[in-house]
């Protein structure tokens, strides 16, 4: 198999995920840039977390963007709460207390924020699509077009 492919099992299938063109990933960070800006001029924290990555040891909480290399891929938005709430969260849904008020708080913070991000995005011009539940993203925003007016 080729270096440029990664190989993942997803919902019992196997396939290659193969790295897009060098000149298709610039364009998403370009993307990615741009509309980080419009939400660091918003008053949001932004985080830049290409590949899941990030070079800071700060804990992230607030807006993600993140550009996927994939051929498949694109540049995605979620929002992310503090780790106190995140891992409260978690125990709770490892617990299967799906009534728990930390499942309510962590739901009601994303039903929040996600609408929100998306509000300011299109607003500045953006093509967003709206989150895929059943999808490999489920809680995340994909940028599909920058304003037209954008260089």
């Amino acid at each position: 198999m080729a270096a440029a492919h990664q190989v993942f099992i997803y919902r019992q299938a196997l396939w290659p995920l193969e790295s897009a063109a060098p000149e298709v990933v610039e364009e998403r960070r370009r993307l990615a840039d741009a509309a980080r800006d419009v939400l660091l001029a918003a008053g949001l924290p932004v985080w830049r977390l290409d590949n899941g990555s990030i070079d800071s040891a700060d804990p992230v909480v607030g807006a993600t963007v993140n550009v996927d290399p994939f051929v498949e891929g694109g540049v995605f938005v979620a929002w992310k709460a503090s780790m106190a709430i995140v891992n409260s969260a978690i125990k709770a849904l490892e617990e299967n207390r799906l009534d728990d008020p930390a499942m309510e708080r962590y739901g009601a913070i994303i039903a929040a924020m996600m609408p929100a991000v998306a509000q300011l995005l299109t607003t500045a011009g953006f093509t967003v699509a709206g989150t895929d539940p059943a999808g490999f993203r489920p809680l995340e925003l994909e940028i599909t077009a920058g304003p037209k007016h954008a260089k």
